[in-house]
């Protein structure tokens, strides 16, 4: 009998080192994979970081990419943007022939400083395009009358102001929702929210801005201002307004439609012919996908090779009953409305930083919070109680560690954390651990939940399916309200929710301290959250 136990013992290892080479391979494929992405998407691989310093001392980081032709362009993003979420437009630009130039903010990205509401009332974000031009310039030799100007938000409100207070003179200025507003609000001492009007350098907008085309382009929410705007400077100017249908949405990616109305705005400007190259970002997005499905498929098949003999037996497992599942999806409704209270906090501090992560976040932490105290203080779980939360078994973290470590290294190759830099400069390490720590008591309930009540796979199913439903189905319905922006982050969020808890279960496997494994999860999740937004473009 003993002799039959050891040749099963063995079998099963040489069995699951078998399962082991199809990861390894999957892993070898993805990599792959990796480099065609960065060697047909030339901008990443040719824009060199530079640094330049505005005239209030801070350290600005930005990108430049040169061009083969004698013009340029420079990109000012919007307040809690990174520059990341501009390499698409820098990419397009410089396909037509322009050198093109983008730089984070003060305390944006990784810029030094500090972004402050007093740079509504004073010159200090002018000042900044104008230390733009000025590294500009020297980098492509390009004369201050041969440069393009691009703002989105904040930024469409900086080249403004730049060229009113006659601190640049350029070829045309493209302004993509420019955050400015003609009417008094009675919140006139918060200067976001104050009649701009009042300011002296729009005051005199249609007198200081001459002789420049202007290109306006606006969802139909702001066409008031884009009008207003029009008719302000269109005495002077070559004005022309563009009203988009596609929502022009903080802290999302700007749409292929956006670029492609501002690059051959450029162009006829420029009286340079226009030159449409969507194949290879057909292309990009298709290997997107694929990659996607190459990371759950990649995640499964570790799944699998580290599955233990025991697990196997699913006859043996409970089916949890329907009662149980409404009430998880009950849950839902108080965690809303402590994560909203908790958001709503934060957002009136008030903090800078990715509104969609960070509202996400908020309510999926909620949610694990009210199922653990759930959990602790009733007879939901039956017996469980709080030995819910107790596993003396599992004892390991080194091998955790290097497995998460391997999810880092592909998640890095595979986006970039632009989000993680909306953060403020200072404080980003604090919210990106507590957004962790949030994020990990959902995942340690539905770890716990795998374990203590031992469902089997349908019941799994069905508690992975309670804690994206909600995900989805507003989705669904930001999508039916005309909100795809919002609807996109949510899905992608659902997907992430799904592709964390399996690498949950590889934790499991290796016997990973629950704690441990939970937070390794919450911070692989938020990593995601952070990084969505470069991939849907």
């Amino acid at each position: 009998m003993l002799i039959r136990l050891e040749k099963m013992k063995l079998n099963l290892s040489s069995y699951n080192k078998k399962k082991l080479f199809i990861p390894l391979l999957l892993l070898a494929v993805f990599l792959c994979m990796c480099v065609f992405m960065y060697i047909i998407n030339p901008v990443y691989a040719e824009m060199q970081e530079i640094y330049f310093y505005d005239l209030n001392g801070n350290r600005m980081t930005g990108s430049y990419i040169e061009g083969t032709k004698g013009e340029g362009a420079i990109l000012v993003a919007d307040k809690g943007q990174d520059m990341s979420y501009y390499l698409n437009m820098a990419q397009a630009l410089n396909k037509q022939g322009y050198s093109v130039m983008i730089y984070d903010l003060p305390g944006q990205g990784r810029s030094q400083g500090a972004y402050t509401t007093s740079f509504y009332e004073d010159n200090s974000a002018a000042m900044q395009v104008y230390s733009a031009m000025l590294a500009f310039s020297q980098l492509c030799s390009l004369p201050p009358a041969n440069i393009h100007y691009i703002g989105h938000g904040f930024g469409a409100r900086a080249v403004l102001q730049a060229c009113a207070v006659d601190y640049i003179k350029p070829v045309s200025i493209t302004l993509i929702n420019p955050e400015i507003n003609f009417s008094s609000t009675i919140f006139e001492r918060l200067p976001i929210l104050a009649d701009d009007t009042k300011l002296a350098w729009i005051e005199n907008l249609t007198n200081n801005i001459s002789g420049i085309d202007v290109h306006i382009i606006n969802t139909a929410a702001e066409k008031k201002i884009g009008s207003q705007l029009e008719e302000i400077l269109g005495a002077n100017n070559s004005t022309t307004l563009t009203d988009e249908s596609v929502i022009i949405e903080p802290y999302a990616p700007l749409s292929s439609k956006i670029i492609d109305d501002v690059v051959s705005h450029l162009c006829q400007v420029s009286a340079w012919t226009y030159n449409t190259a969507n194949s290879i970002n057909i292309i990009y997005n298709i290997m997107l996908l694929l990659m996607l499905a190459f990371i759950f498929i990649f995640a499964v098949a570790c799944k699998k090779a580290f599955e233990s003999y025991e697990s196997n037996f699913d006859i043996y497992k409970t089916n949890l009953s329907m009662k149980f599942y409404l009430y998880k999806l009950l849950f839902w409704v108080p965690a809303f409305a402590v994560g909203a209270l908790g958001f709503a906090f934060a957002f009136l501090i008030p903090i800078d930083y990715p509104i969609q992560s960070a509202l996400i976040t908020f309510i999926f932490g909620a949610y694990g919070a009210v199922m653990i105290f759930v959990y602790v203080y009733s007879n939901f779980a039956k017996d469980a109680g709080a030995g819910m939360f107790k596993d003396e078994e599992r004892t390991n973290w080194l091998s955790g560690v290097f497995v998460f470590i391997i999810f880092i290294i592909i998640l890095k190759m595979f986006g970039h954390f632009g989000l993680y830099y909306m953060f403020p400069f200072a404080q980003r390490w604090i919210w990106f651990i507590l957004f962790s720590i949030f994020n990990s008591l959902t995942f340690l309930v539905a770890d716990r939940e795998f374990t203590v009540l031992y469902p089997n796979r349908i019941s799994k199913i069905k508690i992975i399916l309670c804690g994206i439903l909600p995900f989805i189905l507003f989705a669904l319905i930001f999508f039916l309200l005309g909100i795809p922006a919002m609807a996109i982050t949510l899905f992608t969020a659902a997907i992430w929710i799904v592709l964390v808890i399996l690498f949950g279960r590889i934790l499991e496997e290796l016997k990973i301290q629950i704690f441990i494994a939970a937070f390794l999860q919450g911070i692989l999740f938020t990593m995601l959250l952070l990084s969505s937004g470069i991939m849907i473009a």
